[in-house]
């Protein structure tokens, strides 16, 4: 399988990372950044493309927890961090919930890329 833009050619790849597992997991965005175009993509090492979540504005910030559990994710336009119970095994992500909603504290900026440190700490960008 490829996984490129054929499906929506006005889209882009934006940000990607590999899990714990060896996954890589990427997000796009539509060309001109406007509307919920995107889709988190999940690829298997041996090819498998999976959508994971769609109706994603821009793709930014993946992440996972230390104990494997977690995985955060930023979709920037919403200004919000969110994450869902993970499986290292199986790569299934479900339970989708808000963890940081930045729309009070940075009116004038958004969260884009995101890492997190040995003690399950975010970091954070702020564009």
């Amino acid at each position: 399988d490829r996984l490129d833009m054929e499906e929506k050619p006005n889209n882009r790849f934006n940000d990607g990372k590999v899990d714990p597992a060896g996954r890589f997991w990427v997000g796009s965005v539509a060309l001109n950044c406007e509307g919920n175009e995107g889709t988190l993509f999940c690829i298997e090492a041996n090819g498998t493309i999976t959508k994971k979540e769609t109706g994603v504005g821009i793709s930014n910030g993946l992440c996972w927890s230390s104990d494997n559990k977690t995985m955060y994710f930023i979709d920037s336009p919403t200004k919000k961090v969110i994450s869902w119970d993970y499986d290292v095994n199986t790569g299934e992500i479900k339970n989708k919930s808000v963890v940081i909603d930045f729309s009070e504290t940075f009116k004038d900026g958004v969260p884009d890329g995101m890492t997190i440190d040995e003690n399950d700490n975010l970091w954070i960008a702020i564009w």
